[in-house]
């Protein structure tokens, strides 16, 4: 089997985190929340999954929110999650369901329930998901993960964040681990006092994993798959990919699968040509509604790496802007499409950058 891991989690091929492991199982035990924040494709929801792993005689359930649109959508897919939880009474979560009004249905592929609901007045989710809270808190120890947590500020619903916040607080039995990639918007949600979660939950940045490590994993699994890779080359694939956990373990997965036996870099670049290839179409889509100046200044971000300040000479010089003004305008409209994201390094100073690494890599291939 392909010990390169790109969906899913299985825990004897899960790479350090220990640390980060050990001050969630300690908050949890000790009944406090915690706020996860890094860019996408760091391993969040692979941590958390493993943090799951070691809690054996807890309720844990995972909330994906990052297709929820509204207070509906989060209802069912709290629903859908709680149908799942194997460590909890299922048959009286599926009772409960179904007195509230929700469809329970198996998908007869992966024997998952799905949930939906028929509410008798529409929009009224707020009801149902107490409900759901409250019969939850019964058993003595649940984590309740909400993924993407930001996403809960475009709900239609001004004010399902001071909601949620209140029903958080009501049991005591549930702990919570809230995280996502929109810095800035979770530093204001948790960080501000005029906001409901401020100081609800302590702060988790994830980073990137420590390089050695890393290298350490890689060859180590190469060389029990009987292929040979030098840690030069498995520290040149950690650099290719800044770190990010997601596409280290993408690449090293294709690189697995070749017949090859020994994983060079100049394989290592051609796996990743195969992918830019395969990419390309979707990016190409991206590429379409943005101006001209907007895609030039993607393009010097993708080549600066790290941009700190928009209006400084080197950005401008490298997107070609002559107006400070507009430079400010074109990153905050990219900012809006999530093509880029805003972050603070270890000396607090925030920068921009682009967290798809092989988006980065084809945006590179474009002069400015």
């Amino acid at each position: 089997m392909n010990p390169f891991l790109v969906i899913g989690y299985e825990e004897g091929l899960f790479c350090d985190r220990e640390a980060e492991t050990d001050t969630l199982l300690r908050s949890l035990s000790n009944r406090r929340n915690t706020c996860i924040i890094s860019p996408r494709r760091l391993g969040k929801t692979a941590l958390i999954h493993h943090v799951f792993a070691q809690l054996k005689n807890w309720v844990c359930v995972y909330v994906d929110l990052n297709r929820c649109n509204n207070l509906d959508d989060f209802l069912k897919t709290l629903g859908s999650a709680l149908a799942n939880v194997p460590q909890a009474n299922k048959l009286s979560l599926l009772q409960l369901l179904t007195s509230l009004k929700f469809s329970v249905e198996a998908d007869p592929l992966t024997g998952q329930f799905n949930v939906g609901f028929n509410l008798v007045k529409p929009g009224d989710s707020k009801r149902p998901v107490s409900e759901l809270l409250k019969a939850l808190a019964t058993h003595k120890k649940v984590v309740i993960a909400l993924d993407e947590f930001q996403q809960v500020l475009s709900f239609p619903d001004s004010q399902v964040e001071g909601w949620l916040r209140s029903e958080a607080q009501l049991h005591h039995s549930i702990r919570f681990i809230y995280s996502g990639s929109h810095q800035r918007v979770l530093n204001e949600m948790f960080g501000s006092n005029k906001r409901p979660f401020y100081h609800s939950a302590e702060l988790m940045r994830l980073g990137c994993m420590d390089k050695s490590i890393y290298v350490n994993f890689i060859v180590y699994h190469f060389k029990k798959g009987r292929k040979a890779i030098s840690r030069e080359t498995a520290g040149f694939i950690y650099d290719y990919c800044f770190g990010f956990t997601a596409y280290i373990q993408q690449i090293c997965n294709h690189l697995y699968d070749l017949l090859e036996k020994n994983i060079t870099e100049e394989l290592t670049l051609r796996v990743v040509g195969n992918l830019l290839t395969q990419y390309e179409p979707f990016y190409l889509k991206i590429k379409k509604p943005l101006s001209v100046i907007q895609f030039r200044a993607l393009v010097a971000i993708a080549r600066m790496k790290k941009v700190y300040s928009v209006t400084g000479n080197e950005f401008m010089s490298h997107a070609k802007l002559t107006n400070a003004s507009s430079a400010s305008k074109t990153v905050n409209s990219l900012l809006k499409y999530d093509l880029i994201y805003a972050d603070t390094d270890n000396k607090g100073k925030e920068f921009y950058s682009i967290d798809d690494v092989l988006f980065i890599r084809w945006l590179e291939r474009f002069g400015v």
